[in-house]
């Protein structure tokens, strides 16, 4: 049977579809923050229900896809004039649809999604659903996605559905790709039935735009120097360089046209030896002291908390700083973390600014803290501006000083700080923490926050919180130092 989710899983790629079906405990556990997106999408999903006042729920669950689909009928026949989840299931196609709206003689299909713009997928997602309901006999004339309006603002109450989401017709898009839905739903169908695994190389498509469940699975035994570690190698690149026996950075010949970054890669990876760039001691210089290693965590969740706030819109809840008074000396931590579960801006900005004023050097790793303190002072948080002056003026970002400067064939591609730090510290980790990035650090936070949280259990999130941000902000320092012993 082939499902929305296993035509668009398919559409990714087929051998995801294969292995979803016939091998699905090889997928990866889903992370806290993929968790936190569901419920974030049923929430959102019961909320667009009450858009349509009088609407009919398809209790049975999708399991039972036989009841779930004559109950819809039995729906349809009675002149129900709303339905929410109704089931089709019809030449091993089966779908559930948010919304089915009666217009007429003819009906009007409407999904929802959780994201603040129409994509490319949602229109071949319910264009693959009109394909299945009119395969089942239903004259579908319409079809709508909603999505979330990013430009309202919630007051003191929190945002209503007619405020939340957004409506835009999308037939005539629906209508151009269905001819194609058609073909490949067929083919999808014929690949889910067959016995054997579809050979499909790995490639950039398998984290982008979303990371397949599979990949570890699928990328399991490459060798660390795979051709796909080549910082911003393109897909169709990739297949070239295979398709002439090249699977490693190192077997890439040495005339071969490459970008300044995917030289210095092969460089690094074909004579064996780190890059480290002439002027790295003297962009390092620019660190005086005492200097003040910042690190930043923040939310942004779909319902806004505070007023003011529009959907999504991020609010930093914590940061941490390490304070050096010279590369040598012992640092000097502290830092903030919201426990109030009020909206925490303007306490943020000025325990932060009280605490580095009088930095000479604010160091951070990326452009995130900046773009940060911009949105506090464009939302007129007091302190907000005096931070953006303190960062524009005195900030130095690590991670510009890593890509420019320095590579090492560990970096396998990537200068995200997870990835440099074991490469440059060796004897650096996150491991043990509880929590070990910003996506489940949110998720974390909101948590503490929500009601039915035990007060036991606010203190134990506290703890992972404080434990990861100042871990961040730690390892800023440690690999400012292994940066000074290269240099």
């Amino acid at each position: 049977m082939l499902t929305k989710s296993r035509y668009m899983a398919g559409r990714h790629c087929p051998k995801r579809l294969w292995l979803s079906i016939n091998q699905g405990e090889l997928a990866a556990e889903s992370s806290v923050g993929d968790r936190a997106r569901r419920v974030t999408g049923e929430t959102l999903g019961r909320m667009a229900r009450e858009l349509f006042p009088g609407g009919v729920l398809v209790a049975t669950m999708s399991n039972d896809p036989e009841t779930a689909a004559t109950e819809t009928s039995s729906l349809i026949a009675s002149g129900t004039k709303v339905l929410f989840e109704a089931a089709f299931w019809v030449n091993d196609l089966f779908v559930r649809c948010d919304v089915l709206k009666r217009e007429g003689d003819a009906w009007r299909l409407i999904e929802f999604k959780s994201s603040t713009k129409i994509k490319d997928e949602h229109i071949e997602d319910l264009a693959f659903q009109v394909m299945v309901l009119r395969k089942s006999g239903l004259n579908v004339k319409s079809a709508s996605i909603g999505h979330i309006d990013s430009t309202n603002e919630r007051g003191e109450m929190e945002l209503g559905s007619a405020q939340l989401f957004a409506l835009e017709d999308v037939t005539a898009s629906i209508e151009k790709l269905l001819p194609q839905v058609v073909d490949w739903s067929t083919s999808l169908v014929r690949l889910s039935e067959t016995a054997q695994m579809p050979e499909v190389a790995t490639n950039t498509f398998c984290s982008n735009p979303i990371k397949c469940p599979f990949y570890d699975h699928c990328h399991e035994g490459q060798p660390p120097n795979d051709i796909l570690k080549l910082p911003g190698i393109r897909p169709e690149r990739v297949i070239a360089f295979r398709d002439n026996g090249i699977h490693t950075i190192g077997e890439i010949p040495e005339g071969e046209k490459l970008a300044p970054m995917q030289r210095r890669a092969y460089e690094v990876v074909r004579f064996d030896r780190p890059y480290i760039g002439e002027t790295l001691t003297k962009h390092l210089a620019k660190i005086q002291f005492p200097a003040h290693f910042i690190d930043f965590e923040a939310a942004g969740p779909a319902l806004p908390l505070f007023s003011g706030m529009r959907p999504y819109q991020a609010f930093p809840f914590q940061w941490s700083d390490h304070r050096l008074d010279s590369i040598d000396a012992d640092s000097d931590h502290d830092g903030f973390l919201d426990t109030s579960g009020t909206d925490p801006r303007h306490e943020f900005a000025e325990t932060l600014f009280q605490r580095i004023k009088d930095a000479v050097t604010v160091v951070f790793y990326s452009s995130y803290e900046l773009t940060t303190v911009r949105a506090l002072a464009k939302a007129n948080v007091p302190y907000g501006q005096e931070l953006v002056d303190i960062l524009e003026s005195r900030g130095f970002d690590l991670y510009r000083l890593v890509k420019d400067e320095v590579y090492l064939s560990d970096f396998e591609g990537s200068f995200s700080i997870k990835k440099v730090l074991p490469a440059l510290v060796p004897d650096s980790s996150y491991d043990g923490l509880e929590i070990k990035d910003g996506d489940t650090a949110a998720v974390e936070y909101l948590r503490m926050h929500a009601l039915g949280t035990t007060e036991t259990a606010r203190q134990q999130i506290a703890q992972s919180l404080n434990d990861y941000c100042r871990q961040d902000t730690l390892a800023m320092v440690q690999l400012y130092r292994a940066l000074a012993a290269l240099a």
